[in-house]
């Protein structure tokens, strides 16, 4: 999707589908007092990882739970995130090279 409108439809496409599927999977479970917090599934941060975290905190029965359930959602909402950033990207600025940012990070010293 190389194309400014291509990647236009598939950021408006990605962005509202996570709601949408969030909001049918409510309706599914007839858990209708919570339909109203559906659109913070795509949001922006804090948003998205207080929507993340509540549902995590709530819906856990055992550490172990609790542990996969984080290390899950930091990975999905991790790669939601790169998603919607790579097709938000102008066309017209460059990329950043793979893993330049954690090189540049790891070699920044503080002033002394």
């Amino acid at each position: 999707m190389s194309h400014p409108r291509g990647r236009l439809l598939g950021l408006v496409a990605l962005a509202a589908a996570v709601p949408v599927l969030q909001n049918v999977l409510f309706l599914m479970l007839d858990f209708q007092s919570a339909e109203g917090l559906s659109p913070q599934g795509s949001a922006v941060w804090p948003y998205d990882s207080y929507n993340d975290m509540r549902w995590l905190l709530v819906y856990h029965n055992t550490w172990q739970a609790y542990a996969v359930g984080l290390v899950a959602a930091i990975v999905l909402r991790g790669l939601l995130s790169a998603a919607l950033v790579s097709l938000a990207w102008p066309a017209e600025s460059p990329r950043p090279a793979g893993g330049s940012c954690c090189a540049t990070w790891g070699s920044r010293r503080s002033p002394p």
